[in-house]
């Protein structure tokens, strides 16, 4: 579950740094810069695809249940309503419970 860190050669410090024949100097900052870059996008690009597809499960699930709560909010409303006007706790006159919202259907 721990990130691991990479691991990194030789050679790719001798890449990143631009040793060579051509080369008189070496700009170490650049060079670390290019292979954390480098390690970066290696380590974290599997997290973030993992983390897109749960946040785009999320999303798609996520109006139908906001959509079930703002109807129970507004059913428990309606019945405190009629409870307070009438005396009859959410009932219909043969008795049954008015509540009826249900998200099961859902895909």
């Amino acid at each position: 579950r721990c990130l691991r860190l990479p691991t990194i050669t030789e050679d790719e410090i001798a890449n990143a740094a631009g040793i060579g024949e051509t080369h008189d100097g070496v700009n170490f900052l650049r060079a670390a810069c290019v292979i954390a870059l480098e390690k970066a996008q290696i380590s974290f690009d599997p997290l973030l695809d993992a983390l897109r597809l749960r946040i785009s499960h999320i999303m798609g699930r996520l109006c139908p249940v906001s959509e079930y709560m703002i109807r129970q909010k507004a059913e428990r409303k309606s019945a405190t309503y009629q409870y307070m006007r009438d005396g009859t706790r959410g009932a219909n006159m043969d008795g049954r419970s008015t509540f009826s919202t249900d998200i099961t259907h859902n895909p």
